[in-house]
């Protein structure tokens, strides 16, 4: 895992990741892993920039919103 100040370059992220895939990967599976590595890193960032919020705050949320919309409908 990488911390708030290190600076991933993606090409070199990119040709650590193939270089490590099997031989006979496909370009589909490339292309996954190199989505699963960009989505692992932007979280990851998004968590050092306390851009993300917990698990009990998102269910707090949608019980509201699901609140409102109950007490609007006729």
């Amino acid at each position: 895992m990488q911390n708030a100040t290190t600076t991933i370059v993606p090409k070199e992220a990119a040709l650590s990741l193939i270089s490590r895939l099997d031989d006979h990967a496909s370009y589909d599976d490339i292309i996954y892993e190199m989505y699963v590595l960009q989505t692992t890193e932007q979280g990851e960032k998004d968590i050092a920039e306390e851009k993300t919020f917990t698990h009990e705050k998102a269910q707090e949320t949608i019980r509201q919103v699901v609140e409102v919309v109950w007490s609007e409908m006729p």
